[in-house]
């Protein structure tokens, strides 16, 4: 295959020339098995990788993820051995499940991201928020696809409750089970682009893909009797997008590539609060102009932000929302520095400890 076709760009190319090593080969993370990567090269084509023991040890958002630019080096038994991640252009992470409030990778390197959101009674403007802030955070585009159609009445009225929470993204409205209005999302699939998926259990990601694949790649069940969907995709993965040619024939990555991933129930994006301030141009074009530069717009004097929602130019559901965002990721970065605080003590601690041990074990008896 040709790097070219799978996202492969002067930026990855600068940073391979600077490891100043012969030997080491460029592959992408097309599927992570436990602690096995599935990666595509131009060298290689499909092969299995395992991390270098250093890797290992890295935190898990250090580790490589679907969508990554990785070099490796070949090993005994057709395996390769991943020696480092190449720089990321872009990022999408969130927050791990559970308390430990670490991030969690969900695709790396991707142009575009598709937030697929369900027409039914599981509808959530500010569940969409939370997906595309963190997609802002990670340097990709957004896109809004609205899927199932076909079960709405009346689809102008959910595309309005977006409001401000779309910002200037594209919105795509279609149905993905019955094959309508796919002409919105053919700009965003070319050749050496990435796109991923992301949304909610039940949204209708895996009916997508497999209309964008032309066969059907994932399984697909239908949603509970509650509208809320089931665990169908385990994994994520990297699918490249045939396109036929003249001969009939499909052509790998012909028209870009595809990140599927899980649906996700509970999303905490992860970006710095900054990022949140900056995610629109409403709240992006108010903040500059407030009395204190590290304004929270909450209750602060001369806070521009609040004046503009109270003359109505911003949607106040909206920026209560943005302020519980901007809570969550304070209260995030709190949680984890602490972490990080308690994780150094005890580390010094056992060191302090072994070295202890070590003094007493070699001092001599006395005579």
């Amino acid at each position: 295959m040709r790097r070219e076709l799978y996202g492969w760009s002067q930026w990855f190319q600068r940073a391979l020339n600077g490891l100043n090593d012969d030997e080491l080969r460029a592959a992408r993370v097309a599927v992570q098995y436990s602690d096995r990567y599935g990666l595509v090269s131009e060298e290689e084509g499909e092969s299995w990788g395992m991390l270098a023991g250093r890797m290992r040890r890295h935190a898990v958002d250090q580790r490589p993820a679907v969508g990554d630019w990785v070099v490796s080096r070949p090993m005994d038994g057709g395996l390769t051995r991943i020696e480092a991640i190449l720089p990321r252009r872009t990022v999408l992470m969130r927050a791990r499940a559970g308390l430990d409030m670490q991030p969690q990778v969900i695709a790396a390197n991707v142009d575009t991201v598709f937030v697929v959101a369900a027409l039914d009674r599981e509808f959530s403007p500010r569940r969409i928020e939370r997906y595309l802030t963190a997609v802002h955070a990670g340097g990709a585009q957004g896109v809004v696809v609205l899927n199932k159609a076909d079960l709405c009445r009346d689809v102008s009225a959910h595309v309005e409750r977006l409001g401000p929470r779309a910002r200037d993204r594209p919105v795509v409205v279609l149905s993905a089970l019955h094959d309508r209005h796919y002409d919105g999302l053919g700009g965003h699939l070319r050749a050496g682009r990435t796109v991923a998926l992301v949304g909610s259990s039940g949204v209708g990601k895996s009916t997508l893909l497999n209309r964008l694949v032309g066969h059907d790649l994932q399984r697909v069940t239908p949603v509970r009797s509650d509208a809320k969907g089931r665990h169908t995709t385990t994994r994520r993965q990297l699918v490249p997008l045939p396109q036929r040619g003249t001969s009939g024939q499909p052509c790998p990555a012909g028209r870009g590539l595809l990140i599927d991933t899980p649906g996700m129930r509970e999303f905490k994006p992860w970006a710095p609060e900054a990022k949140v301030d900056s995610s629109t141009d409403g709240w992006q074009g108010a903040a500059p102009q407030c009395r204190f530069r590290d304004c929270r717009h909450q209750h602060e004097p001369g806070c521009v932000v609040n004046s503009t929602a109270a003359d109505g130019a911003l949607d106040l559901g909206w920026l209560e929302h943005q302020r519980k965002l901007k809570r969550e990721q304070r209260h995030r970065q709190e949680r984890q520095d602490s972490y990080a605080r308690h994780t150094a003590r005890r580390e010094r601690r056992n060191f302090a400890r072994r070295n202890h041990k070590r003094n007493d074990a070699e001092e001599p008896e006395d005579w």
